[in-house]
């Protein structure tokens, strides 16, 4: 095609810098010498000719850059030309080199770095199982709304059994625990944090390996089994594929957990901290004056005004119960997405949080 024809050859003019301005030179003379014959028919003296050709085609070395121009891509050829400046600039001073380099490394990482976190925590949606219909409850001060506390578990358990807005609540535990865990290879310290036994259900999120926890597995008012991360895993299991089964010892009173389940490559519940290696069940009825963060998922077809209707009359039976501290709290439902991240922003910090 005459297209790609062109194409290549003003690419290729590019690279062969000498062939072409030698070309060039032979066609200008050329049409140098075919003016000056017309000239001559005129009936013009040779030397007349000759300088009414040249004042005709004008100044060469415009006509040539013009021509250059017209052939090669001018952007390109101006920046292969700065680009080979620069080379030879950099080449003539090592350590100034040495420095830029290190530099762009530096900031290539660590702008890949940022909106690698970024994407996956803002632009992507939460890695949930239809994450617009999670819903976060909590208490906030009439008052002062940006003051904010979580549910008890009395609290919880009450709208678990009396909603009709949510087809499950289950609650966790809003910090990280240190823990040391034992057993195979040397006690190392891991993060550990407590959830209720349908937490991950709610989530809809799958482990990678094994099961997630169920009612049948909490004894009294802890479970005997454990849920470990996929780094955890791999750091100290070497990411046996029978690690389902085996035993870890946790330094709480040097309790036994079965291992039950390893979860997804970056999993986390709770966007400011994702470092929990270990999952512990708890019953939800246990400690039931403590308080969890509260999770919620709506109902097919349920919106979420109606759930916040809901968290208005609850607030009021808490009030009641309660007496005067009461009065001065509200109960909100809010989309698990909109408190992770309002407006497109995660929290930095929570410092209002009791």
């Amino acid at each position: 095609m005459v297209w790609l024809k062109t194409f290549l050859a003003r690419v290729g003019a590019l690279f062969h810098k000498r062939r072409f301005d030698k070309e060039l030179e032979e066609e200008l003379g050329f049409h140098l010498e075919m003016e000056a014959g017309q000239n001559l028919r005129n009936g013009m003296s040779p030397t007349e000719a000759q300088r009414a050709a040249r004042l005709s085609l004008g100044n060469p070395e415009l006509v040539k850059e013009d021509c250059r121009d017209a052939r090669n891509f001018a952007w390109l050829a101006a920046f292969l030309q700065d680009l080979r400046f620069a080379t030879r600039m950099l080449r003539r001073n090592p350590g100034f080199t040495a420095v830029v380099a290190l530099t762009l490394a530096l900031g290539v990482g660590s702008v890949t770095t940022i909106f690698s976190a970024m994407n996956a925590a803002l632009l992507q949606p939460l890695p949930f199982k239809d994450p617009d219909r999670l819903v976060w409850l909590r208490k906030f001060k009439l008052d002062q709304p940006e003051q904010w506390r979580h549910l008890t578990m009395s609290a919880t358990l009450r709208w678990t059994e009396e909603s009709q807005s949510f087809e499950g609540i289950a609650a966790a535990v809003g910090y990280s625990e240190d823990a040391t865990i034992s057993g195979e290879g040397q006690a190392e310290s891991v993060a550990l944090r407590q959830v209720s036994s349908g937490l991950f259900s709610l989530l809809g999120v799958e482990p990678q390996l094994g099961r997630t926890f169920l009612p049948e597995d909490v004894r009294n008012e802890t479970g005997d089994v454990t849920m470990i991360s996929h780094r955890l895993w791999l750091r100290r299991y070497g990411g046996d594929p029978e690690i389902c089964g085996k035993t870890i010892r946790v330094n709480r009173n040097s309790q036994a957990l079965t291992i039950i389940g390893v979860m997804p490559p970056d999993f986390w519940i709770f966007p400011w901290v994702d470092d929990v290696d270990l999952w512990f069940v708890q019953r939800l009825g246990s400690n039931k004056s403590r308080r969890f963060s509260s999770l919620a998922r709506l109902k097919p077809g349920v919106h979420l005004s109606q759930a916040q209707a809901e968290a208005e009359i609850f607030a009021q039976q808490l009030a009641q119960e309660e007496g005067g501290d009461g009065e001065d709290w509200g109960v909100e439902a809010r989309l698990l997405n909109e408190v992770f991240f309002p407006s497109g922003v995660r929290y930095s910090c929570w410092p209002s949080v009791r």
